[in-house]
C-alpha cells in the first residue's frame, strides 16, 4: 500500500506473509498500522506525521520515520524489530518483544525514546541534539543503551547478562538500576553530568569522565555514586 498525496493518512488493518505500507513525501500524513505478517515494513516520509504500529507478529518488523516532525508508537512482537526515526522533532515509544530489538533516534533537534521490551539483544541509541532515553526491561543476553548529543539523560531499569550504558553529551545524567553478569556504565565528555548506580553483577564497571578528568570505579557489589 502506497500513498503519495500532499495531505492524507493511511489506515491499514490486515494479515499477510508480507505487509508493506508507505507514505511517501507530502506535507502531512499519519500511518495507523494493525497487522500480522512474517515481514512488515512501514515507512513515512511526509514532512509532518506520525506512525502508530500495532501487531506485526512475525519474523521481521521495520518501522521508519523521515521528515520534519512526527512520532513513532510501536507495540509489537517479532524475531527482529527495528524502529528508526530521522525527523527533526519527534519521539519514539517502543513496547515489544523479539530476539533482537533495535531502536534508533538519529539526528534532529529534539526527541526522546521510551523503551519497554524483552529481547536477547536490545540496542537503543539516541543522537538528537536534545532528548533522553528511558529504558525498562531488556531481559536478555545483551543490552546496549547510548545517548549522544548536546543534552539528555539515560534512565535504565533492566536485567541482562551484559548491560552497557553510555552517555556522551555536554549535559546529561545516568540513572542505572540493574542486574547483570557484567554492568558497564560510562559518562564521557561534556561539562556536567552525574551517575546514580544501583546494581548487582559479577563485575560492575562505572566510568565518569568530564572534560579531562576521569574517575574509574571497579566494584563487585551494589554501590551508589
Amino acid at each position: 500500500m502506497i500513498s503519495k498525496v500532499r495531505y492524507g493518512n493511511i489506515s491499514f488493518t490486515g494479515a499477510g506473509a508480507s505487509n508493506v505500507v508507505e507514505r511517501i513525501g507530502g506535507d502531512q500524513g499519519d500511518i495507523h498500522f494493525t497487522g500480522i505478517g512474517a515481514y512488515n515494513k512501514v515507512t513515512n516520509s511526509a514532512s509532518r506525521g506520525s506512525i502508530y504500529f500495532t501487531g506485526g507478529i512475525g519474523a521481521y518488523n521495520k518501522v521508519e520515520r523521515r521528515g520534519y516532525s512526527g512520532n513513532i508508537s510501536f507495540t509489537g512482537a517479532g524475531i527482529s524489530n527495528r524502529v528508526i526515526s530521522k525527523v527533526r522533532y519527534g519521539n519514539i515509544s517502543f513496547t515489544g518483544a523479539g530476539a533482537s530489538n533495535v531502536v534508533e533516534r538519529i539526528g534532529g533537534d529534539q526527541g526522546d525514546i521510551h523503551f519497554t521490551g524483552i529481547g536477547a539483544y536490545n540496542k537503543v541509541t539516541n543522537s538528537a541534539s536534545r532528548g533522553s532515553i528511558y529504558f525498562t526491561g531488556g531481559i536478555g543476553a545483551y543490552n546496549k543503551v547510548e545517548r549522544r548529543g548536546y543534552s539528555g539523560d539515560i534512565v535504565f531499569y533492566g536485567a541482562g547478562f551484559y548491560n552497557r550504558v553510555i552517555n556522551v553529551t555536554h549535559k546529561g545524567n545516568i540513572d542505572f538500576v540493574g542486574i547483570g553478569g557484567y554492568n558497564l556504565v560510562e559518562r564521557r565528555g561534556g561539562y556536567r553530568g552525574n551517575i546514580s548506580f544501583k546494581g548487582a553483577g559479577v563485575a560492575n564497571h562505572v566510568v565518569k569522565q568530564l572534560g579531562l578528568a576521569i574517575l574509574i570505579l571497579l566494584v563487585v557489589a551494589p554501590q551508589y555514586y
